[in-house]
C-alpha cells in the first residue's frame, strides 16, 4: 500500500490507501512538487488530496517522467489496466 503523511511532516500517525485506491492512481494524480496524491474515486465517497511520504515521492521520481494517463501500478501486458496483487500473491507464495 502507498503510505500517506497524516497533515504535519512531525506526525507519526499515517494513512494509508486502499489496494483500489491505490491501483487507480495515475501519474496525472501526483503532484510530486507538493508531495501529494490526488483521490478522484474513494470507498467513502467523495473525492480527496493526501500528502504523500517524502520516501515515496523520492522512489516515484527515480522512476522517471510519465504521461498523466499512466497508470502509476500499471499491469505489464496490457498497460492500460492495473496491475493485480493476486498474481503477484501467488508468485510469492510458491
Amino acid at each position: 500500500m502507498l503510505e500517506v503523511e497524516s497533515q504535519r511532516e512531525d506526525n507519526p500517525r499515517t494513512r494509508f490507501l486502499t489496494d483500489a485506491e491505490l491501483l487507480r492512481l495515475t501519474y496525472g494524480d501526483l503532484d510530486l512538487a507538493a508531495g501529494t496524491a490526488y483521490l478522484r474515486t474513494t470507498r467513502n465517497g467523495p473525492p480527496r488530496v493526501l500528502p504523500v511520504v517524502r520516501a515515496v515521492v523520492a522512489d516515484i521520481k527515480r522512476h522517471g517522467d510519465k504521461a498523466a494517463d499512466v497508470r502509476l501500478f500499471a499491469a505489464k501486458c496490457q498497460p492500460d489496466k492495473a496491475m493485480t496483487f493476486s498474481t503477484m500473491w501467488r508468485t510469492a507464495v510458491k
